[in-house]
């Protein structure tokens, strides 16, 4: 589903690009840090 308005765009490491769209680009990239954070391997 596209929606209209804002959006961030993150391309992966692996070069793959995902596209996040929420009402804002600000809580869109909010998002994506939480996601980051939660995925990242914790150092010892």
């Amino acid at each position: 589903m596209l929606r209209a308005g804002e959006a961030v765009e993150v391309v992966r490491t692996d070069g793959r690009a995902v596209v996040i769209t929420i009402d804002d680009a600000e809580s869109a990239a909010s998002v994506l840090a939480a996601a980051v954070s939660h995925h990242s391997p914790v150092e010892s």
